[in-house]
């Protein structure tokens, strides 16, 4: 197959390894094509990437001998929208990141996208298969392996990211924990009275609707079923489908997010915000708080040059039945698929590449000081995905990170709330009109209500579920929730 380039996108080289017979075939190293999105630094510094990439290719080729092409189609936010098309395109790549709620990966393994894992991880990516893949069943369609875990099992709890001077004001220290909806209202009541900028950054997450609604299931002990993010979770206690614009408990949320619009903590520009630009905005110190849908114990504070903030967990944790946020994936149309498992083995247990991939190259993007890494912004090369790229656990900590963070995290586990439907893989290829016909109303009308933007709350959700049942929402529910209980049948 003829490697083509793609337009418009930004490209990486770095090498990578191969065993495969491209190299006695033509004298030069296989090329892998990794395609990642863009992080907080994007875009990086072609100059500095090729530093970066120079040094990886020493390491990868003397491990594994090839080289991998990274190309980043742009910033994260359009990630979910150009890669989905590409794959569909047949564009030449080898590895992808792949996740639940952008690239999903059901979708593309259902669609032929992606290659069976299972033979080429047990055989090509020792470690990696070793360290997860007791955690990879909710990876699985038809039995068939299709995205592997870099990063182990995880837990769900969301956090109020509250920028440090507000949180000094509100007497906030890293003990601190919201435990209700109301303990949130009453936090933005407060920051609104102590910030002239107190709008709340609830943007959309692509494919997935408004972000406060996921940021609140741990208090409602909810976890994302897989389909129709945003609009159908999970009871991880009962394994019961809950339909998040019929449940009383969202419409708590939807009712609160109404009156903060009212009261103006929504910009009234919300809905045309971009993910990627909210996020900017508090990574340069201009929001007081930023709701987040992974807390990380052990790291409960953030050190930036243009912010200090407090993380404060939200309810209670909910352990990640599948860990899917984060995932790589091979491709059917590889053409090196054993060299690409070798590479996923390397970014699982080879920390200098893992950190190279992430950080850069130590003393010109970023430094140490013990375990922790400060990158510097301006270097060119400030991926900020430590939890996307590589396996998190062998990198380098971020600044204000205790060296005993990942033995708490490993302690936090131990507390969460086990789900009943653990290794549950929903099968919706007799889904897939109803789905697109939900998938169209939801794009229009979640984000409005779910800001607060809509109007009325009860007229808003009633005409909502009178347009999403006619799209075919409750044909998908009874559909879904007869494959949970045969599934929770087999595990009785």
């Amino acid at each position: 197959m003829k490697r083509t380039m793609c337009v418009p996108v930004f490209l990486i080289a770095i090498a990578v390894a191969g065993f495969a017979t491209g190299t006695e075939e033509t004298g030069e190293a296989p090329e892998l094509i990794w395609y990642v999105p863009g992080g907080g630094g994007y875009p990086y510094d072609p100059a500095e990437v090729e530093l970066v990439v120079e040094a990886a290719n020493e390491i990868l080729l003397s491990e594994i001998g090839a080289t991998i092409r990274m190309e980043v189609p742009g910033p994260s936010g359009d990630f979910n929208t150009k890669v989905p098309l590409l794959l569909a395109a047949g564009e030449d790549m080898d590895v992808v990141w792949t996740s639940h709620w952008s690239n999903v990966w059901r979708d593309n393994a259902r669609n032929g996208y992606y290659e069976p894992l299972d033979d080429l991880l047990q055989a090509n990516a020792p470690s990696l298969w070793a360290g997860e893949s007791a955690f990879m069943d909710g990876f699985r369609i038809d039995g068939d392996l299709y995205a592997a875990l870099l990063r182990g099992p995880n837990q769900s709890t969301s956090e109020m990211r509250i920028r440090a001077d507000i949180a000094e004001a509100l007497e906030l220290d890293e003990s601190s924990r919201i435990t209700s909806l109301e303990e949130v209202n009453a936090f933005m009541t407060q920051v609104a009275e102590l910030s002239d900028d107190a709008y709340l950054s609830a943007y959309r997450v692509p494919a997935t609707g408004p972000l406060m609604v996921s940021a609140m299931m741990p208090f409602f002990g909810h976890h994302e079923l897989g389909v129709l993010p945003g609009l159908l979770k999970v009871d991880a206690a009962s394994g019961e489908i809950v339909q998040v614009y019929r449940s009383e408990q969202y419409r708590q949320v939807f009712e609160m997010m109404s009156a903060w619009a009212d009261a103006g903590y929504v910009t009234p520009d919300a809905l045309t915000v971009k993910d990627d630009e909210w996020g900017g905005l508090w990574r340069d110190g201009q929001l007081p708080t930023y709701f987040h849908l992974s807390y990380q114990p052990g790291n409960p504070r953030i050190n930036r040059p243009n912010l200090q903030a407090l993380r404060v967990p939200i309810g209670t944790p909910v352990l990640a039945p599948s860990n899917e946020g984060s995932l790589m994936a091979i491709t059917s149309t590889s053409d090196h698929k054993e060299l690409s498992a070798a590479f996923l083995d390397q970014l699982y247990s080879n920390a200098d590449i893992a950190n190279l991939v992430v950080f850069g190259i130590e003393d010109r993007h970023y430094s140490l000081d013990g375990p922790n890494a400060t990158v510097d912004g301006a270097a060119g090369y400030n991926t900020g995905l430590g939890w996307a790229l590589a396996n998190p656990r062998i990198i380098h900590l971020t600044p204000g990170v205790a060296p005993e963070a990942r033995e708490i995290n490993a302690a936090y586990l131990e507390t969460a709330l086990n789900p009943v439907y653990s290794g549950f893989v929903p099968n919706t290829d007799d889904l897939k009109t109803e789905i697109a016909n939900v998938t169209s109303v939801f794009s229009q009308y979640a984000g409005p209500i779910g800001l607060g933007l809509a109007g009325p709350v009860d007229e808003a959700i009633a005409d909502f579920n009178e347009r999403l049942d006619s799209a075919g929402l409750q044909t998908i529910v009874t559909e879904l929730q007869s494959q949970m209980d045969a599934f929770l049948a087999t595990k009785q």
